[in-house]
């Protein structure tokens, strides 16, 4: 096998085992019924403090308003976030979370602590050295920075 072969096995096993896991450790509890999609667009809300404008979460997710309102008509619906117009200009919308919105992001980031955290067990500071420096190219590639 090819290094190039190799390192898609690589891609291709580590994107789905990660998705896989992820949506294993949510599927449990009162946030069992949230799809990944929703997951994550409650932890860019929860990023902002728990609040965030709806076209700021549009931008980081790279989603059109569009998109992202049937997954906010969802969370609206499952009681995790509330959509509300801003006093100071209503065209402008703010999502936030509620109390169940909280806690299933919490959940999502002790996932993610878990994973980074059994991840820098295993390697040594050098082997997190070149990791990060390996990801880093990854990430501007998606990024379009190439």
């Amino acid at each position: 096998m090819t290094i190039q072969a190799q390192l898609n096995d690589f891609m291709v096993q580590t994107f789905n085992g990660i998705l896989r896991n992820e949506e294993q450790s949510l599927c449990n509890g009162e946030s069992a019924n949230l799809t990944m999609c929703e997951i994550h667009v409650m932890a860019c809300v929860c990023s902002g403090g728990g609040e965030a404008k709806m076209s700021e979460v549009a931008e980081a997710l790279g989603k059109t308003q569009g998109t992202l309102t049937v997954a906010v008509n969802t969370l609206v619906k499952k009681e995790y976030l509330i959509r509300q117009h801003s006093d100071k200009d209503k065209r402008i919308i703010l999502l936030q979370a509620t109390d169940k919105g909280l806690r299933a992001n919490a959940r999502h980031t002790a996932y993610h602590e878990q994973l980074v955290a059994s991840i820098c067990e295993k390697l040594s500071p050098a082997q997190l050295q070149a990791l990060c420096g390996g990801l880093k190219i990854l990430t501007d590639f998606f990024r379009g920075e190439q």
